[in-house]
């Protein structure tokens, strides 16, 4: 939705239309997203002209928690990348990506952002309108 880019040079407004402009398709692995939210992260790192220390990534994703997969072995996958992506790196100076999930929809599965959202660095909200 919208690219990695500094919190204070994102505009909110094209923020908020991006959003508006999401549909419901289903069939959703969130576990290759994660692993793709990551990729783009470690290629934005390594494209950076200055390291600087200690940087701090958050990944917000806009899901209604069913993955695909729909078994225990692919919350699982996403439990254990969401919790290894939070450890520091000290070798790139970054202090760790973060997972926020926000539960979209009346059937958002609850009970797979809790077990997700326990590893470090990760928390979930949930959004309904009725």
């Amino acid at each position: 939705i919208v690219p990695l880019t500094r919190v204070q040079d994102v505009d909110m407004e094209a923020c908020t239309q991006a959003i508006a402009r999401c549909s419901a398709g289903g069939g959703t692995s969130l576990a290759a997203g994660m692993k793709a939210a990551l990729t783009a992260i470690g290629a934005r790192n390594a494209d950076s002209e200055a390291s600087v220390p200690y940087v701090e990534h958050r990944v917000v994703v806009l899901t209604d928690m069913r993955d695909s997969s729909e078994d225990a072995e692919g919350v699982e996958q996403l439990a254990g990348i969401v919790s290894s992506a939070a450890a520091p790196d000290e070798a790139t100076g970054c202090a760790g990506i973060h997972t926020s999930f926000v539960g979209i929809g009346v059937d958002f599965k609850a009970t797979v952002a809790d077990h997700v959202s326990k590893a470090p660095g990760a928390n979930y909200f949930s959004v309904y309108t009725p």
